[in-house]
């Protein structure tokens, strides 16, 4: 008994590997905080004068809570003319420098900002991921690279000019990125 209709041979067919997704250079809701260049996909690091707009703003911030500490410790009278806004030398003025650096290093192990960095809408990142630094990194970053960058007249701080992802020195020890959001 034949069949009315040939039955088509079975051609097996290679199967397709499965293809994972490639990558980003940053996780998918990072990168739509963080600008990017209409012509380039890549991200838009921090300038020169943003980056030390976001400084400036924290150093008032800084120097507003000092001034106001003074004078709660009535050491306003005891304002030297070397300083910026407070008397380093006094225990109050201490335990204020010593709390803004750690609040700073907690702002940025948390968020990637610090109140400057927000008003100026830049993030600090770590390279290859996109995500903020840990507590670990910012801690290298804020004091002991920020220390470091100082030493050679402030050569760390300006090494972002030349650099070609605008890295600062205390930036290359953390392994961050400053980038525009």
């Amino acid at each position: 008994m034949q069949p009315d209709s040939p039955v088509p041979p079975v051609v097996s067919q290679p199967t397709q590997p499965i293809v994972a997704p490639v990558a980003q250079p940053f996780p998918q809701q990072v990168q739509q905080q963080v600008q990017t260049s209409p012509i380039q996909s890549q991200v838009i690091y921090a300038g020169f004068w943003r980056r030390f707009l976001a400084f400036f703003i924290d150093i008032l911030i800084v120097e507003t809570i000092g001034f106001l500490v003074s004078l709660f410790f009535g050491q306003v009278g005891r304002l030297s003319s070397d300083s910026i806004g407070f008397n380093l030398s006094g225990t109050p003025a201490n335990i204020l420098y010593i709390l803004v650096l750690v609040v700073d290093i907690l702002l940025t192990g948390k968020f990637g900002q610090t109140p400057g960095k927000m008003i100026s809408k830049i993030r600090v990142v770590k390279v290859g991921t996109g995500s903020h630094p840990n507590y670990v990194e910012a801690f290298l970053r804020e004091l002991i690279g920020k220390f470091i960058s100082t030493l050679a007249f402030l050569l760390g701080f300006l090494w972002m000019l030349w650099d070609p992802q605008k890295q600062t020195w205390h930036d290359k020890i953390a392994g961050t990125v400053v980038v525009k959001t």
